[in-house]
């Protein structure tokens, strides 16, 4: 379950709005709001689990394309046989209290790795614990 970021219960008391007719409707107007918050800034605001799908490693260093991320769980990509294997968590190093936050390959990334949109996938644990209010 995906934490809330701002309660209906601040928005109507910020909105000065004292009666519930109207719950539904502010509901809706609050989740498109975090979602389009979260889409154009590429930054998660409510703590979840999720997978980032990158087109292939790169020759470096793996920025990440969301902030925060304050655990790498997994890394799976997809091989030229096609099979889907699993990247050891001794394989990288994940640098992640910097933006964009990080991913360094300690001996090169796997060359085996399929050329097509999405091939590798991270499972991480993004947004954070409790929301800034600067953000909120």
């Amino acid at each position: 379950m995906i934490q809330q970021v701002v309660s209906l219960d601040e928005l109507k008391l910020h909105l000065r709005v004292d009666q519930n007719l109207e719950d539904a409707y502010l509901t809706g107007l609050l989740r498109a709001a975090v979602d389009f918050a979260e889409n154009y800034t590429n930054r998660r605001l409510a703590k979840r689990e999720q997978t980032l799908l990158i087109d292939g490693f790169p020759t470096g260093t793996l920025r990440l394309p969301v902030t925060p991320v304050q655990e790498v769980l997994a890394i799976h990509y997809e091989a030229t046989d096609g099979a889907i294997k699993l990247l050891g968590q001794a394989a990288y190093r994940s640098v992640l209290d910097v933006e964009p936050p990080l991913i360094l390959p300690l001996a090169g990334w796997p060359g085996d790795v399929q050329p097509i949109p999405g091939s590798v996938r991270i499972q991480a644990i993004v947004g954070y614990d409790e929301v800034p209010l600067s953000i909120k």
